[in-house]
């Protein structure tokens, strides 16, 4: 059976949030071991690994499995405080679970009092706290960063990060507009607050299919976007072409299924 592009989507998700966790958990290890002097601790890598491993998953299944790899539609206030209680549940949980897995006691099982007790005697350290505020940090630096990536590509992301948009440069690309046809007669007949929803799940749905495509969002200008690609990334697969009538199937499939 062949994989859809929205499992296809929700499996590079995942492995965004794993890797990325990995990644940055396992560098600042590093360079705190190499700090301390005390050398290279392998025990402790290999400890954070799991962790990182653990907390990624944890992440990627309330974000692309949860809230389906989409904006979270609740407050702003609401939707941090949840995200926020979230983020220190699953690291505190996965902290517990790997300290267990590291002192196991093949004769007593997982879970013994001997066990619990260390459990206990590690959260009352300093350096656990600041290990726990580190990942709770952490977990919302990457969805900001996963964010950023799905609203306007990495490429741009990175560009805007290193100022390389403050320097005018000349490139070769492949560039499409997508404007929103008698968009001033639908806000009059939907109301603010309906249009600025539908602009939402409008510009929701293009983003998910630029991204897609491996298309970038250069600019929004009201109800219109500019999209680029590099002309090496087209010269196989007409990828304008495909985002264009991808974002077609998606407004008609979304307006079957609101009706």
């Amino acid at each position: 059976m062949a994989i859809t592009r929205l499992t296809q989507r929700k499996c590079k998700a995942i492995a965004f949030y794993i890797l990325t966790w990995v990644a940055f958990t396992l560098s600042a290890s590093a360079l705190l071991t190499y700090g301390s002097g005390n050398g290279f601790d392998s025990t402790r890598m290999l400890f954070m690994l799991q962790l990182s491993l653990l907390t990624g998953l944890s992440h990627a299944i309330y974000d692309v499995m949860i809230l389906q790899d989409e904006m979270d539609k609740r407050p702003v206030a609401a939707a941090l405080i949840i995200r926020s209680w979230f983020f220190l549940a699953s690291i505190c949980a996965n902290l517990i679970l790997c300290i267990l897995i590291w002192d196991i006691d093949r004769s007593e099982g997982l879970i013994n009092e001997a066990a619990l007790q260390h459990v206990q005697n590690v959260f009352k350290q300093p350096k656990t706290h600041i290990l726990i505020f580190e990942l709770f940090m952490l977990g919302h630096l990457i969805t900001f960063i996963r964010s950023v990536h799905k609203k306007f590509g990495t490429r741009v992301f990175i560009n805007t990060l290193l100022g390389k948009n403050q320097d005018p440069k000349e490139e070769d690309l492949v560039f499409m507009f997508i404007d929103m046809k008698h968009s001033t007669e639908i806000a009059e007949e939907l109301g603010h607050v309906k249009y600025s929803n539908f602009i939402r799940d409008y510009y929701r749905l293009l983003s998910n299919c630029c991204e897609e495509n491996h298309g970038e969002i250069y600019q929004i200008a009201g109800d219109g976007v500019f999209l680029t690609w590099k002309i090496s990334d087209c010269r196989k697969q007409a990828r304008p072409i495909d985002c264009f009538y991808d974002f077609a199937e998606c407004l008609e499939r979304t307006a079957s299924e609101s009706s």
